[in-house]
């Protein structure tokens, strides 16, 4: 090798090591699914939930948006789930993030005005209460970095020609949080 090609190849071979170490996220795109059956889309991906949490709300925020608010669902239903006959929870942690892009908002309401129903924009992020198996074994998978996470928000209306833009900002910031 030249004279330069040595530090230059071991600076490259540093610089993915410390990706690959600092970004276990990193290759979640290729195992992100989309679950079907459900009353919104939703992805699962495998990660630490505060992790992917911190994704979305960067992607969100790199959209050039504002996180207006974060509601605590999890908590709630936990409190509700004890009221209504002490039923186990069922998520270990549920968020719901709320943000708003203007322009998509206004056409929105616009075009409907009952369509304030989805404005605020949400994506939920959760884990489930349930501890998942592993697979070919019966044992419980409970580390930090293999849960499955949930993403996903509510379907909209496909009769609203507005809905194809706001999914498309949703998927957006669905992918790049995956990505992340």
């Amino acid at each position: 090798m030249g004279k330069f090609g040595m530090p230059i190849m071991r600076n490259t071979i540093l610089s993915l090591a410390l990706l690959f170490c600092l970004c276990p996220n990193y290759l979640a795109a290729e195992s992100a699914k989309v679950i079907q059956n459900s009353p919104a889309k939703v992805y699962q991906i495998n990660g630490n939930f505060s992790d992917v949490k911190e994704a979305l709300i960067f992607s969100i925020e790199n959209q050039g948006l504002v996180v207006s608010y974060i509601a605590k669902a999890g908590e709630m239903l936990a409190r509700t789930s004890k009221v209504t006959g002490d039923k186990p929870a069922v998520y270990r942690r549920a968020e719901n993030v709320f943000f708003c892009k203007a322009t998509l908002s206004d056409k929105l309401v616009r075009e409907s005005p009952h369509g304030v129903v989805f404005c605020p924009f949400v994506v939920g992020i959760y884990t489930l209460n349930k501890p998942q198996q592993s697979p070919n074994t019966n044992t419980k998978t409970e580390t930090a970095t293999d849960t499955p996470v949930y993403i996903s928000y509510p379907r909209l209306p496909k009769n609203m020609a507005i809905s194809a833009e706001i999914e498309k900002l949703l998927e957006s910031v669905i992918q790049e949080t995956i990505e992340f």
